[in-house]
């Protein structure tokens, strides 16, 4: 514990619970007071992440974001449930209001399971690479293991390269103290923290379409293709993962609603991006708060400053459209990824330099090391500790 109450862990399955079944009640004929659940949610949620720490910084850090989203992911289902088309599974033959209670909370359990929506109408249809329709089982299966030892490779490689340099270990040097060269090492960070990801669901999808529960095509990959990333925009909104697609929409669509701006104009197209930036960096600051214990994280302003660099280059993108320069050409995209591999190696390090500080890198990161015996012949990774 430090200095609060020690964290039940039994909350979290309540949060879920109590999601699910404002959702089936919210989806019946007679969905009075809905909004009532809103209310033990919001109340555990602030109780999680402002009074309660353990030992533990890495889980209470990752823990305070997973139910900052669950509250959101509320929000979306119970309050603002009336200002969006009507959620339903693709192939669903009933309405949502004529399946029963019990069909309701099956359907309402399989949408929480799914952070992409996939296999729902809100599926993001354009901005995820999905699996080819001909793709068998086996061939998944086989695919998706050679996969999960590159991505194993990919982080622990990444990670033991990373513990080399001091300013990821607990208490370590800034990366203004290192100099400008040393920041781009942070893409070890991203590319470790994307394959740990990566591994997570690779292997949740090969249980579960081995098992016959899902088919292939019901786990698209969990990142796009690398070669988008040539501007910043295309890295949020198609080469990185989209769990938070859905959240972010649905609040900044109804925000925009409710302040009576222009549909299909600029500045509600640039207002919603700031409201969805605005939103993951409210999760990612929940872990923050959770981390510290006070209001120095900085995941607020690293995300903001995302909307910041979007609109900084769709500008720059709209006066070389102005002078001719209309198509994608190799030489365009060379420039684009120069631009992004610039823009994240700057604001990537202000972003999560002070909690590689607290402890998270050395915390989230394996033990010991396969990379590293074959290098050294020594299983357990030295973990810089600076204080």
């Amino acid at each position: 514990m430090r200095g609060k109450a020690d964290l039940n862990r039994g909350f979290i399955p309540l949060l879920f619970v109590l999601i699910i079944v404002a959702r089936a009640h919210g989806g019946g004929m007679n969905a009075k007071l809905n909004w009532a659940f809103m209310l033990p949610i919001t109340v555990i949620s602030l109780y999680y992440i402002f009074f309660t720490a353990s030992t533990n910084t890495n889980d209470d850090y990752k823990t305070a974001q997973t139910v900052c989203n669950l509250f959101f992911i509320a929000c979306d289902y119970i309050l603002l449930r009336d200002r969006q088309p009507e959620l339903h599974q693709i192939g669903q033959n009933i309405p949502t209001s004529q399946m029963s209670f019990l069909q309701r909370l099956q359907a309402g359990f399989s949408l929480l399971m799914s952070p992409r929506n996939i296999g729902w109408s809100s599926q993001p249809t354009n901005h995820i690479r999905w699996t080819p329709p001909n793709t068998s089982r086996s061939r998944f299966i086989i695919t998706g293991l050679k996969w999960l030892c590159f991505q194993g490779l990919v982080y622990d490689a990444t990670s033991v390269i990373a513990h080399s340099f001091p300013m990821y270990g607990q208490g370590g040097m800034s990366f203004a103290e290192c100099g400008w060269f040393w920041r781009t090492t942070i893409w070890l960070n991203i590319f470790g923290v994307a394959a740990a990801m990566s591994i997570l669901y690779t292997m949740l999808s090969l249980v579960i379409v081995g098992l016959g529960i899902n088919t292939p095509q019901d786990w698209p990959p969990f990142f796009g293709n690398v070669f988008e990333a040539y501007t910043v925009r295309k890295c949020w909104g198609k080469v990185w993962h989209q769990l938070l697609r859905k959240i972010v929409t649905t609040h900044g669509n109804a925000l925009a609603d409710m302040l009576g701006l222009p549909r299909k104009s600029k500045i509600t197209t640039y207002f919603k991006l700031y409201v969805a930036f605005f939103m993951s960096g409210i999760i990612h600051y929940a872990g923050d708060y959770s981390l510290f214990q006070d209001w120095s994280g900085r995941s607020l302003h690293f995300f903001v400053h995302q909307a910041t660099a979007i609109m900084l280059e769709d500008a720059i993108i709209g006066i070389a459209k102005r002078i001719g320069s209309t198509s994608t050409t190799p030489i365009t995209k060379l420039i684009g990824f120069c631009w992004v591999f610039i823009w994240f190696t700057i604001s990537v390090p202000y972003w999560l330099e002070s909690t590689a500080h607290a402890g998270i890198f050395n915390d989230s990161t394996p033990d010991v090391s396969l990379v590293q015996y074959l290098w050294k012949r020594q299983w357990k990774v030295s973990k810089g500790m600076f204080v």
